[in-house]
């Protein structure tokens, strides 16, 4: 189907750029000369700023309908990836779009520059055949995989200072277990991110006596988060999972005992927990300890 080599190939040349969150690497203006040939209206949205390393790119595109009043149907979606990990790990180069035995590899084939693609052609596609009585639009962001403050949120308050109202929106995020078109989600579950912190004394580890180890101390708070309950179910919705992600001391050798340790820690949650009910839940674990 040629509409199917057209969604390959483009989405293709979005793998090619390495735009693992903050960086672009051409990946918008890529879609934006894209979005152009075929009537969108692009508006470049760059929020945050290079000396925090935050500087994000992002686009909210449009073609409008026939009717002054029609309403807007969304993508929204991100170009942003996250990091490959050792190249030499995959079967094949995570910024080439190598096609093999059917399948599309690659960094973002999946979450999600192949969804991208697959809308541009689709809306392509339907603006060749018949004229809307909708407007179509991309919601494109630089920071889903990062700490997404200069991303999403800073491109909904502009178009709520424009008055650009969007009635649907469809997310490209990937839902399927296993083919295209198995499911449609209502919706994707919370992300809180935040760190824990432990401060102790340096000291050689033959004298430890003379220091404090926070590893030590870090270790025992984070068994008290994994431990904690989340099982709450909601309709349509996953369980809440929280997963410790790096435990990490910055500490280039092994016979020195370190002066603090940091983790990360991730919870994806449901409809029945909020931001501060979680945030209020990991504070009373260790309120109620002796951590």
């Amino acid at each position: 189907m040629k509409s199917l080599s057209e969604t390959i190939q483009f989405a293709q040349k979005l793998i090619t750029k390495r735009s693992v969150t903050p960086k672009d690497d051409g990946a918008i203006n890529a879609l934006k000369s894209k979005l152009s040939k075929i009537g969108f209206i692009n508006t470049d949205l760059t929020f945050g700023s290079k000396k925090n390393n935050d500087l994000i790119k992002n686009l909210f595109s449009i073609k409008k309908s026939n009717k002054s009043n029609g309403k807007i149907l969304c993508f929204a979606g991100h170009t942003d990836v996250v990091p490959e990990g050792e190249i030499s790990k995959w079967q094949f180069n995570p910024f080439l779009g190598k096609v093999s035995n059917g399948k599309l590899h690659g960094r973002g084939a999946s979450d999600m520059k192949g969804a991208i693609s697959a809308w541009v052609i689709a809306c392509n596609n339907v603006l060749k055949n018949k004229k809307l009585n909708i407007s179509l639009a991309l919601l494109i962001t630089g920071d889903e995989e990062g700490i997404a403050v200069n991303g999403t949120t800073q491109v909904v308050k502009w178009l709520k200072k424009n008055k650009i109202r969007i009635d649907h929106c469809l997310v490209g995020e990937p839902t399927n277990p296993k083919y295209i078109g198995e499911m449609i989600k209502v919706g994707r579950r919370g992300s809180l991110s935040f760190s824990l912190e432990a401060y102790g004394k340096s000291g050689h580890v033959a004298y430890p006596h003379l220091a404090q180890n926070p590893v030590t101390e870090l270790l025992q708070a984070c068994n008290m988060l994994s431990k904690l309950k989340l099982g709450l179910e909601a309709k349509n919705f996953p369980k809440t999972n929280l997963e410790i992600t790096s435990i990490d001391t910055g500490n280039p050798t092994s016979n020195v005992i370190p002066s603090k340790c940091k983790a990360l820690i991730n919870i994806r949650y449901n409809t029945r927990y909020t931001e501060e009910t979680l945030l209020k839940k990991v504070k009373n674990t260790f309120l109620k300890s002796s951590c």
